[in-house]
């Protein structure tokens, strides 16, 4: 990669105005981060309202989280870029109004159509993520860089816990429009309060060398659309029909495509020279692995607790009490995110995700008989919330310490893309597995099969731990 910008992380500054102006960016940062996290939480909560909305399968509503993640895929590395090379004010606050945009499509949708196109803008907002570690490390030194990580996360689970807790009563006591309405003007007056608190100057980026990869956007952008209409086409029609195939074929000759221009490019999309290094390898695999195996385990939730009880797997309950059920994950995120960072800090990256993976998978297992009480399901997302907080807190980190200062926007955008792109996959997996049955519902047995796919994802996860580097590596590298 060309070292354009090679930039070195702030020293520690501690003088009050240099405090000041850290804290009030990643203070700033947080109220949009929540915002956005809230927005795209109510959806996966009210997934079951929706589709009898707009009359779909699960299979069907799996798309509106689909196309959201692969819209994350595109966004992050791109975004990522621009955090790198240009000033990190101005690139929030464009990608603020995209997301901003998408909210309102979304909350004025007459039909599923469009509903997925406001998805797509949304998907957007997951770029904030790597934008969010590119103005910490101009801005925080290395000694405060992993807590000021950890609090970017947790208030972006925070963000969490209030969409999922709010979801219900919104849906339910307005309508499923003003899910969308309300954060989205609460995200609009956040964007405001950045744009008056962040000043321009310590986020400038260095100028930079070099045309903006355009050609590489372009085509990654194109294959990601083309991943979305094969995974439509496979819910529909098949992995063997024609469409698919088509489709397919396509896929592979825009991603071949792709992989060309990035290696030939001067200042490329997504470097992808920065997986031949065996430690950054080993963590691009647990992290897809990890992605994979999130989605087999979330996706179900939802939709036994909604599924009527004459189904003989079914709660029938609310959207409301579903949200409820989802919060104690967001809530204990607040806590596990910073002892994350320093759990990472004490015992190394490959230890966290060990436990936290493994952990997951034990939990699972009870999930197998499908409870028939709520409270079955809240003590299960206590666990996986903390296991899981644990697990992105600790491979976040371990990204940002295989890569040089001046890659950690396009690294941690590249591997916002892999956890993107594994929860693509694993959705519409899981749910084509659980839609076998009449109605499109599924059935017990179908259900039993889909949480044994996610105990299999999650072992195969933790057995690929040994590929993160060790402590020793990852604090030298």
């Amino acid at each position: 990669m060309s070292k354009a910008h090679a930039e070195s992380p702030p020293e520690d500054d501690s003088s009050p105005a240099a405090e000041g102006v850290s804290w009030t960016v990643t203070a700033s940062l947080g109220v949009i981060l929540a915002s956005i996290a809230a927005i795209e939480a109510m959806p996966a909560v009210a997934l079951p309202l929706l589709q009898r909305e707009f009359n779909t399968t699960p299979a069907g509503g799996s798309m509106l989280i689909v196309v959201s993640a692969l819209m994350a895929a595109v966004i992050s590395p791109l975004v990522g870029r621009l955090g790198d090379r240009y000033n990190g004010r101005d690139v929030t606050l464009v990608l603020l109004l995209v997301v901003v945009i998408g909210g309102t499509i979304s909350a004025l949708a007459p039909t599923l159509a469009l509903l997925v196109v406001g998805q797509v803008f949304l998907g957007c907002g997951i770029g904030f993520m790597p934008l969010a570690f590119v103005l910490q490390r101009k801005l925080f030194p290395p000694a405060r860089m992993k807590v000021a990580t950890g609090i970017v996360i947790s208030t972006f689970m925070a963000g969490g816990t209030a969409g999922a807790l709010l979801a219900g009563p919104i849906a339910e006591g307005l309508s499923w429009h003003w899910m969308f309405g309300l954060p989205t003007i609460l995200m609009t007056a956040a964007g405001l309060i950045f744009m008056l608190v962040t000043p321009r100057a310590p986020l400038a980026s260095p100028p930079v060398r070099g045309a903006f990869d355009w050609a590489g956007a372009i085509l990654f952008t194109a294959a990601l659309i083309v991943l979305t209409l094969f995974v439509s086409m496979v819910s529909d029609a098949g992995l063997l029909s024609v469409p698919s195939l088509a489709a397919l074929a396509v896929l592979a000759g825009l991603v071949a495509l792709w992989v060309r221009a990035e290696r030939r490019a001067k200042e490329p999309l997504v470097d992808l020279k920065m997986l031949r290094g065996r430690a950054i390898q080993g963590v691009a695999v647990v992290e897809l692995a990890a992605a994979v195996a999130s989605a087999f385990g979330m996706f179900m939730l939802p939709q036994i607790l909604a599924a009527p009880t004459s189904t003989g797997f079914g709660l029938g309950q609310s959207i409301t009490v579903i949200g409820f059920t989802l919060l104690p994950a967001s809530i204990v995120a607040l806590v596990a995110a910073p002892l994350g960072g320093l759990a990472d800090a004490r015992f190394g990256s490959r230890a966290v995700v060990l436990a936290a993976t493994a952990g997951i998978a034990v939990c699972l297992v009870p999930m197998l008989t499908l409870p028939s009480q709520v409270w079955h399901y809240v003590a299960f997302m206590v666990a996986y919330g903390t296991a899981q907080t644990l697990t992105m807190t600790s491979l976040t980190n371990a990204v940002i310490s295989v890569v040089g200062p001046n890659e950690t926007g396009i690294a941690t955008g590249l591997f916002m893309v892999i956890r993107s792109v594994g929860t693509s996959l694993g959705t519409p997996v899981v749910a084509l597995v659980i839609t076998a049955g009449p109605d499109g519902l599924g059935t017990a047995d179908s259900y039993v099969m889909g949480y044994a796919l996610a105990i299999g994802a999650f072992v195969v996860t933790a057995a690929l731990t040994f590929l993160i580097p060790g402590r020793r590596a990852t604090t030298t590298a």
